[in-house]
């Protein structure tokens, strides 16, 4: 397709923009889905790095999930909490395949 492409005389951006990137949006769209589910799962890096931080400034749903689990004892909430996160990430998803998977090109 390449050695095609550049005997018609396509240029380097025509040809990333026409063959390599719909030839990559498969793994794109999978690769843009598993980011964006990752980015609201980050516990790890502020329970290590600021613990909240100063007057909970650094607090995200999925480490005020494990405050209120395992340090206030409210386990009902945290289970709300976490069903609300769960609700937020499928319609992510849902959305992501609605109006991403349009672009997507399987071959």
């Amino acid at each position: 397709m390449y050695e095609s492409a550049k005997i018609d005389g396509a240029g380097y951006y025509s040809r990333l923009f026409k063959i390599t990137i719909p030839l990559l949006s498969p793994v794109l769209f999978f690769v843009l889905i598993i980011a964006v589910i990752g980015s609201f799962q980050t516990f790890g890096q502020i329970d290590l790095l600021t613990g909240g931080g100063p007057n909970n400034s650094t607090n995200l749903i999925v480490y005020s999930i494990y405050q209120q689990a395992f340090s206030f004892g409210h386990f009902g909430f945290a289970s709300a909490q976490a069903i609300v996160l769960f609700v937020i990430i499928l319609i992510v998803t849902i959305l992501q395949f609605r109006y991403g998977e349009r672009k997507v090109h399987y071959q």
